[in-house]
């Protein structure tokens, strides 16, 4: 009679080789990775810099990352001015100061010429006045009424949203 041989079970070092191939990441082909920028942009506009962070943090490999950009840019999916305007009429409109403006977006990865323009288009100097004296308005009362503490929380507060400290001091200290 030949000796049964039972089924050998994996031991605990084969189990844990095993956990460790199924964790670790799946690097994402073209298709996969087209596939994942699409959905992403699909979400809202993304600068391209944004876009590469987010594909890399994928497993994307950089050819593969360049050869997708590209292909959104042709389908007109990808386009940074396009953003920088929307972005900058939105943070204008939400009552954010030029200097602040121009940290978000350029630290999103967006061109810092491009911010430049459009924040020279659509955050005028006699927008800004009017978009910061609303500001001030709705949030500290008229500047008339305003005691000395007041107006320096008021300085503080405009300023830290990005306001230039010249157009503050002329709202708060006008006669």
């Amino acid at each position: 009679m030949s000796e049964r041989k039972t089924p050998r079970l994996p031991g605990p070092r084969e189990d844990a080789e095993d956990r460790k191939a199924a964790r670790r990441p799946k690097v994402p082909d073209l298709a996969q990775t087209e596939g994942i920028a699409l959905r992403i942009l699909a979400l809202r506009d993304h600068g391209e810099e944004e876009l590469r962070g987010k594909l890399r943090k994928k497993g994307a490999t950089e050819a593969t990352i360049d050869r997708v950009i590209a292909r959104c840019r042709a389908w007109g999916y990808l386009d940074d001015a396009r953003v920088v305007a929307r972005e900058v009429e939105l943070l204008v409109v939400d009552q954010w100061g030029p200097a602040r403006i121009r940290q978000k977006l350029v630290t999103r990865g967006l061109d810092a010429e491009l911010v430049a323009e459009q924040l020279a288009a659509k955050a005028t100097r006699e927008r800004l006045r009017e978009i910061a004296s609303s500001r001030l308005e709705r949030r500290f009362g008229t500047s008339d009424t305003l005691d000395e503490r007041t107006r320096a929380r008021a300085f503080r507060h405009l300023c830290g949203r990005g306001y230039p400290p010249e157009l503050v001091r002329e709202l708060l200290f006008r006669r």
